[in-house]
């Protein structure tokens, strides 16, 4: 597996609502990992000199890294946000999979009967 969206049909195949909320979840964070550093980049922008007429301020490198240091702290954190919610997402579709399918034997001796008896049971 290439990326954590092959997943996406199974999980969904499910349709369970839970299920399909955390894939949501997750990918929201992952949406919002990319939007941390915008700040850093727009005050880049707006205070670049690109060599125009126009008066800039200047860029002051401790407010650059500031904004920086912000985007890279809210990087990492939505990005452990969006694992946990993938690992519970994972769990609760193993649990809603294993539930379904199921393979049994067992060796009993049968009620009033002087033999064994085996059964077995498949489900899938």
């Amino acid at each position: 597996m290439n990326s954590v969206y092959a997943l996406q049909i199974p999980l969904e195949s499910l349709n369970d609502q839970e299920i399909n909320e955390r894939f949501k979840r997750f990918k929201r964070f992952q949406v919002l990992r990319g939007i941390a550093y915008i700040p850093g980049i727009v005050y880049l922008l707006v205070n670049a000199n690109f060599g125009g007429r126009r008066p800039t301020r200047g860029i002051n490198s401790q407010t650059f890294l500031l904004l920086w240091a912000g985007g890279l702290a809210a990087d990492i954190t939505f990005n452990a946000m969006a694992h946990h919610q993938m690992g519970k997402t994972i769990d609760i579709y193993n649990v809603k999979i294993s539930n379904k399918s199921t393979l049994g034997l067992s060796f009993n001796r049968l009620l009033n009967e002087n033999y064994p008896g085996l059964s077995y049971q498949f489900r899938f």
